[in-house]
């Protein structure tokens, strides 16, 4: 695919804010914020500052990714990974970093841009050691007029590793857009073309597992390819069109994106869903699975919404739900994959998809133009749509005003806290717009904030510096991302 996309006359590059919010893996951090910048030409940087950690690495041109590993065990077809122009992970160049009592985890973990009418603030709050979450944002142009065609946004939200959510961080948005910008894929629509990209690149990622499964003998570059279909990742993204102002939505598990609108007649910005959860408790996917395979019951919990344990019903990786038992045997077997499913409940698969649902909207610019809100669940899991377009248009409001981050509050001496008893479940805290405060120049950094319990000072300090692994009980990895299409 990417041969055939880079010898179009329609031939891309990333320039502007093409970032990757994501954890070094040479970084020695326990709670880091890293930016990488992947360009396809220039030798551009990548940024870590963590919380008593931090480094710097760059990438340079003509070093091969390290998914470039996967050719050896495929042997047999061309690798779509290879040879898409991304660098190699970063060196380790710098060192420990002292910080007092105050040191502020939210703003170290917060960025913004600024470009073509846009404006993006992002944010991602770690849980899990290596995070799970990763963020990209970047830009398409037509190299021929320098023209920006595209704008994107991303968020994947792993689970049983982080292989399968930064893979699909590196290569989800080259095989969208490489679809998008296709000469012969004129007769499709956008929406089918998002999907055909979400569904070839989770294809690839099985069948790259599997050819390394048939390979012999197996070694650390097997391991290597099979490691993202074991793991699993939900993915949402946001693709731009600048010419026509239509944005597109495409949502494969439980991230979610909600669009704030001014509204003439409430004075205020209120939200409109762009995606729905796909878990086991939205009906219409019950009813999708169901019609998918006729006669089996118990497939999903209707207690839980799991669908086999899971908690979402659309994924990438997660081949434990999509094989047949004795390939997920020989997984087993040979790369301590997971067990197959007891007593003979995997019957028909896949019972997984990793096709998005694809949302159109146009866009209203202007002084009082839309925002999207983007998020992975750990933001969802405390805040409503209707808490989170609250808090943003409160924040465009003191900001408009020259009153963000003055206002003077007494922190809550009752934190509201209380005890869930329902397994799985433990201490959580109540949200209240009482509680929301607006102290960050980061509009996606003040969305994590108030959900990790706003003017509760010393529980978001709590919560935010909790070490790993109890760190996973008080909160899930938290990545935001918030798109201004108008007036900031």
């Amino acid at each position: 695919m990417a041969s055939r996309l880079l010898s179009t006359p329609w031939r891309h590059a990333l320039r502007g804010h093409s970032t990757l919010y994501g954890a070094s893996r040479r970084s020695v951090s326990t709670k880091s914020c890293t930016v990488k910048i992947l360009p396809l030409k220039t030798s551009l940087g990548v940024l870590c500052v963590a919380a008593g950690i931090g480094s710097i690495g760059f990438y340079g041109p003509g070093r091969k990714h390290e998914y470039g590993l996967l050719r050896s065990a495929t042997a047999a077809s061309p690798d779509e990974f290879d040879d898409l122009g991304l660098g190699d992970i970063p060196q380790q160049l710098g060192g420990p970093l002292l910080v007092d009592g105050e040191f502020d985890v939210i703003k170290t973990c917060s960025q913004s841009h600024t470009g073509h009418n846009l404006t993006t603030h992002a944010c991602r709050l770690e849980s899990n050691v290596p995070c799970e979450d990763f963020l990209v944002a970047g830009d398409f142009e037509d190299s021929r007029t320098r023209k920006v065609d595209w704008s994107y946004w991303e968020i994947f939200d792993g689970h049983a590793g982080y292989q399968t959510s930064r893979i699909c961080s590196d290569f989800l948005h080259t095989f969208v857009v490489g679809n998008l910008l296709e000469p012969m894929n004129a007769s499709l629509t956008i929406p089918e073309l998002i999907k055909q990209a979400y569904l070839k690149l989770d294809e690839t990622i099985l069948e790259v597992a599997k050819s390394a499964l048939s390979t012999t003998p197996a070694n650390a570059t097997h391991s290597t390819a099979v490691a993202p279909a074991l793991s699993g990742s939900c993915a949402l993204g946001l693709y731009f069109q600048h010419e026509t102002s239509t944005l597109y939505t495409a949502n494969t598990g439980d991230c979610r994106a909600v669009l704030g609108r001014w509204s003439t007649e409430a004075s205020t910005y209120v939200p409109q869903p762009l995606s729905s959860d796909h878990t086991g408790f939205n009906a219409s996917e019950v009813k999708r699975i169901e019609a998918e395979h006729p006669g089996e019951t118990g497939i999903i919990d209707p207690k839980t919404g799991r669908i086999f344990g899971l908690a979402v019903v659309r994924a990438f990786g997660d081949s434990r739900w999509k094989w047949n038992d004795e390939t997920i045997l020989e997984a087993h077997k040979k790369f301590w994959g997971p067990k197959p499913r007891p007593n003979g409940v995997n019957k028909t698969p896949p019972y997984l998809t990793a096709e998005p649902e694809v949302t159109e909207t146009k866009i209203i610019d202007g002084k009082r133009g839309d925002f999207v809100i983007m998020a992975s669940d750990g933001l969802w899991d405390h805040l409503s749509n209707e808490d989170a377009v609250m808090i943003v248009n409160k924040w465009l409001e003191a900001k408009r005003s020259g009153k963000l981050g003055k206002e003077v509050y007494e922190v809550p001496k009752n934190e509201d806290t209380y005890y869930d008893e329902r397994p799985g479940y433990g201490l959580t805290w109540r949200i209240k717009p009482e509680y929301f405060s607006y102290e960050d120049d980061n509009a996606a950094a003040c969305l994590v904030r108030n959900a990790m319990g706003g003017k509760r000072k010393h529980l978001v300090d709590r919560l935010v510096k909790m070490e790993p692994p109890w760190s996973r009980d008080a909160h899930d990895d938290t990545s935001v991302q918030v798109i201004f299409f108008g007036d900031v």
